[in-house]
């Protein structure tokens, strides 16, 4: 498969994993292991843009299920951010909670997207990986590439 299960839920298809779509497992293993969240309170939530408090001043991020986001954290609530991995959760680090792919003002937008599900050649996972971002596909698949 080429894309996480949860571009099928979301109200605009996605199946990108660029700043403020979905978290790659990487992304997430790497914020969780360097422990650098910041936290902040949220502010406002307001179209894609996600207005948070933090020790340093106040910051807009984006994500693209602000809607599923609004469901979990509410306004007042504690956020904790790691803006080198782009990681936005909603509880402290090392507890259960829920974690956000968040873009920083400096990054720029792309809006949601899905791109095929085929891919079969080393080039068009290459390609995936520029221009989406990443990718998750079977392990079978990333097997039967071998030798291309």
């Amino acid at each position: 498969m080429a894309s996480s299960p949860a571009h099928r839920r979301s109200p605009t298809p996605c199946d990108l994993y660029l700043p403020g779509h979905h978290l790659h497992f990487i992304q997430i293993r790497k914020c969780i292991e360097h422990k650098r969240f910041v936290a902040g309170a949220l502010l406002a939530v307001k179209g894609l843009d996600l207005t948070v408090e933090l020790p340093e001043g106040v910051r807009t991020y984006r994500t693209h299920r602000t809607s599923w986001f609004k469901k979990v954290v509410r306004v007042g609530g504690p956020v904790y951010v790691d803006e080198r991995y782009r990681v936005l959760r909603n509880a402290p680090a090392g507890t259960k909670g829920t974690a956000w792919c968040i873009a920083t003002p400096e990054d720029e937008w792309t809006p949601c997207s899905v791109a095929s599900l085929r891919v079969d050649t080393p080039e068009a996972l290459a390609d995936r990986l520029e221009h989406r971002g990443g990718f998750l596909v079977a392990g079978e698949a990333i097997t039967g590439l071998e030798g291309r």
